[in-house]
């Protein structure tokens, strides 16, 4: 509907395609990764969006550009869907069946694993992994040749995401707190907004 439109999506660092990248694994390096990409492809992005955390790095994002000197420009507009500003309530965040549960649950399964049904099995047998969640992990997989440095004698599927990262930015994630920048002067001098979605 709108040709004149571009849309880039991005993959956080240890996230599907993306490489882990260097330590350490933060919210503002994630920021950087952004605009280094951005940098690279000579785009600057009018609007930005974030889900969940992604969310968390938009906000970083429009901090890293209000501050002087960071060469980041803040976009017109930022959105944020279903992440709050706030540093999230550690015992919510770790509890049965939480995002963290769930990566250390991950974090136990040997791999690789020789089919999806096996690994959804185990994930909803053994772990206590709901059945939704489990079944969408499986979109987080790729398949590793016999013999290399993950796949072993068989081979088979592994994550395609990197859990030590993950963990890493998931604790940033958690301790990050955002209300210093939606309180900034500069966001209405500069006529830049934020609008969250929950």
């Amino acid at each position: 509907m709108f040709p004149h439109y571009q849309a880039l999506l991005v993959d956080h660092r240890g996230h599907g395609q993306s490489e882990a990248g260097l330590p350490p694994h933060t919210l503002a390096g994630c920021a950087l990764d952004v605009h280094a990409l951005l940098q690279r492809l000579q785009l600057r992005p009018d609007i930005l969006c974030g889900h969940s955390f992604g969310g968390k790095i938009a906000l970083e994002y429009v901090k890293q550009g209000l501050d002087e000197g960071g060469g980041i420009q803040v976009p017109r507009q930022t959105w944020v869907f279903d992440s709050l500003p706030t540093a999230v309530d550690r015992d919510k965040a770790i509890g049965e069946n939480s995002v963290w549960d769930v990566i250390e649950k991950l974090g136990q399964i040997p791999l690789p694993q020789p089919s999806k049904e096996a690994l959804v099995s185990m994930l909803i047998d053994e772990k206590r992994i709901p059945s939704t969640i489990a079944h969408w992990l499986m979109t987080s997989l790729k398949r590793v040749p016999a013999g290399g440095a993950q796949g072993g004698v068989q081979g088979g599927l592994v994550w395609t995401f990197d859990l030590e990262v993950i963990r890493a930015l998931f604790h940033a994630y958690t301790n990050a707190c955002y209300y210093d920048v939606m309180a900034s002067p500069a966001l209405s001098l500069q006529h830049h907004r934020i609008d969250f979605i929950q």
